[in-house]
């Protein structure tokens, strides 16, 4: 059999056209995996294997992975239908769903299109859990709490007694949290789901171990809630090559602890660097670090042309002075270094608007 050629996805983050680089061949036992199960569907002439047949296999490894029996866990082949799925079941034109912020806009966009309201939170801060504020926003009419954890882009943690207060606070709604960056910052409340009833979570293929092209997602939850959702909604069949990816990368947990460490000091590095530097960061627990500066958006313009991998967060509330800069390769984390050195002053300044537009 000829060797398998590593699948290239697309990352998170994007510069311009530039997408950050995530190989699977960055990652050689996911790719003797794949290799292995393919040559043995090969092999046994199981390519016209039933649909159900393997969807069993790939929800067994999920049992496996995430320590849940396979009836509380159900797979979707297509982005966001697992969140898509639970906002049509529960929101109606007399309920809402709250949301803290800042938050990527796809949760309030599915609930307005299905005539539900949406209550947005904003804390002091967007790198503070503003638990009071949550719970004074939920009433009689909230179907769903839609939490992300960590809070992205920001990256804010939920400890286990935010969750747990939240969750314990009322039990007539559900409670949504994705996990879609589990692999990187290892945040996990899975072990929650044989306590509550009304707690659902949203993972993502591991995009960390080079699987967001497959776009593939799982939804973790009570049997009840996984019934619900089953009957509401026909669940297609997830693609057997994508699938198989899948189960090669989630039998490859050992690169996961060595990204993972090379992440965390990664962030220290830029971290120090960049504070050095004169730049005010806030580290995440995710492989990007924020920035702030006068004019993200032109401050990522001018390091995207000097071929640095990173995005503005101006369209986020609370977040438009911050750029988000991606640490997970040296040859980034260099070529921003070399640009962050030679920023003009206009772009550099993150409080006060100068006085003059020249540059260093």
């Amino acid at each position: 059999m000829k060797k398998i050629r590593p699948i290239e996805p697309a990352g998170p983050l994007r510069g311009g056209d530039t997408v950050l680089e995530s190989r699977l061949s960055d990652h050689p036992s996911i790719s003797d995996n794949l290799g292995e199960l393919l040559e043995n569907i090969f092999e046994k002439d199981n390519v016209k294997f039933k649909p159900n047949t393997f969807l069993n296999r790939l929800e067994s490894e999920l049992s496996r992975y995430t320590g849940l029996n396979p009836e509380n866990i159900l797979i979707f082949s297509e982005p966001d239908a697992a969140l898509q799925s639970i906002v049509d079941l529960y929101i109606d034109g007399e309920t809402c769903a709250v949301i803290p912020g800042p938050t990527e806009a796809t949760a309030a966009k599915m609930v307005e299109l299905r005539g539900g309201s949406v209550r947005e939170v904003y804390g002091e801060s967007p790198f503070i859990i503003d638990l009071e504020g949550i719970t004074d926003a939920l009433s009689r009419t909230t179907a769903l709490l839609v939490l992300s954890n960590p809070t992205r882009p920001a990256g804010t943690i939920y400890s286990r007694v935010e969750l747990e207060t939240l969750l314990n606070h009322r039990r007539d709604f559900l409670t949504v949290i994705d996990e879609y960056e589990f692999e990187i910052t290892g945040i996990n409340c899975t072990d929650l789901i044989g306590k509550f009833k009304n707690l659902a979570i949203i993972r993502k293929f591991p995009r960390l171990l080079g699987l967001a092209s497959t776009a593939g997602e799982y939804l973790l939850a009570d049997r009840e809630t996984i019934s619900r959702v089953r009957a509401f909604r026909e669940i297609s069949n997830y693609p057997a090559l994508s699938g198989t990816a899948a189960i090669a990368a989630l039998r490859s947990l050992g690169y996961v602890n060595r990204d993972n460490q090379t992440a965390k000091e990664n962030m220290i590095l830029m971290d120090t660097r960049l504070r050095a530097l004169g730049f005010e960061c806030q580290k995440t627990p995710f492989d990007y670090v924020l920035i702030k500066f006068f004019d993200s958006v032109a401050a990522s313009a001018y390091l995207i042309a000097r071929g640095v991998s990173c995005r503005s967060l101006s369209g986020y509330r609370q977040l438009e002075d911050y750029l988000a800069l991606d640490i997970s390769n040296d040859r980034n984390i260099a070529a921003a270094l070399e640009a962050c050195e030679k920023l003009p002053k206009r772009l550099k300044n993150p409080v006060e608007k100068p006085s003059e537009y020249s540059e260093v």
